[in-house]
């Protein structure tokens, strides 16, 4: 996958790959306790440390998304994300605490999941560090582009739907007063367990803005669960406010934010031939458009 998105460069990356973790394994003293596993741009391996500690030792591709990923953790420290316990910046590695990778939060019962996805949002919370990708930058772009590629679809949605969207964006690329620190991809497969029943969010794509950006992933990867087979908005409507309470957003301001990012994801997966996602996310659009 990163040979075919990054070309030749990633190509060199794999092929250094083995001998990059042998020598974090030599350098950190570190001893690998189970098979590899891997995602869309890193590896991790279960170990332990010198002296019988467990941890996961994570080694991942660099880029614009990544880059800020061990900062950000260690800015949270532990609270609501895996804890770093050592970095080496320059190979985009990390030893992180040992999380149960057989235990995340798509397995739990919608009602819950969503109360402890908004207590760990709640957690998540700090102000945003330098030089990071701003949400309030994404809303302008998306602002120029969305009638251009909606028109180019073939009009995919109402107008009125596509009309609200372009000006949300117009109104959310102004920055907010205190930005914070957002994990950029905060989803239920990317909410672990720690310990018996405590959780964990891993993989941040970081960047700066309102909390209120995070939630639509976790409307689209259980959207009919979410949904729960209502004709009306009222078990959706309701289900919002529940975590708009327990993370602290503005209920508005999560609503608006949802309807964007589900215009551009829909718009994308429309584009790239994913109907049924495309459907899906329209069908956000289109409730966050009757909730405002």
């Amino acid at each position: 996958m990163i040979v075919e998105r990054e070309g030749e460069p990633g190509r060199t990356w794999i092929d250094q790959l083995p001998a990059t973790v042998a020598g974090l394994l030599e350098k950190w003293e570190l001893h690998q306790d189970g098979p590899p596993l891997y995602g869309m741009c890193a590896v991790v391996l279960r170990v332990r440390t010198a002296n019988g500690g467990r941890g996961a030792l994570k080694v991942g591709w660099i880029d614009d998304e990544t880059r800020a990923e061990s900062l950000a953790l260690q800015t949270w420290a532990g609270r609501g994300a895996v804890s770093v316990l050592r970095s080496d910046e320059a190979s985009g590695a990390m030893l992180l605490e040992r999380l149960d990778e057989q235990r995340t939060l798509h397995d739990v019962p919608i009602e819950q999941a969503l109360d402890i996805a908004a207590a760990i949002l709640k957690d998540l919370r700090v102000p945003a560090v330098a030089g990071l990708r701003s949400t309030s930058d994404t809303a302008a772009r998306w602002s120029g582009e969305f009638l251009e590629d909606w028109e180019r679809l073939g009009r995919p949605c109402d107008e009125a739907l596509l009309t609200s969207a372009v000006q949300l964006c117009k109104e959310l690329s102004v920055p907010p007063a205190e930005p914070s620190l957002l994990h950029g991809d905060f989803h239920y497969a990317n909410i672990l367990g720690r310990g018996e029943d405590g959780w964990a969010a891993i993989d941040p794509k970081p960047q700066s803005g309102d909390p209120a950006y995070e939630v639509v992933p976790l409307l689209r990867n259980r959207w009919s669960e979410i949904r729960g087979g209502d004709a009306t908005n009222a078990t959706v409507e309701r289900r919002m406010e529940r975590f708009a309470e327990v993370a602290v957003l503005d209920l508005a301001t999560t609503y608006k934010w949802c309807l964007v990012r589900s215009v551009d994801d829909a718009l994308w997966f429309q584009e790239n031939g994913y109907a049924d996602l495309a459907e899906i996310s329209w069908d956000i659009a289109r409730s966050m458009f009757e909730s405002l």
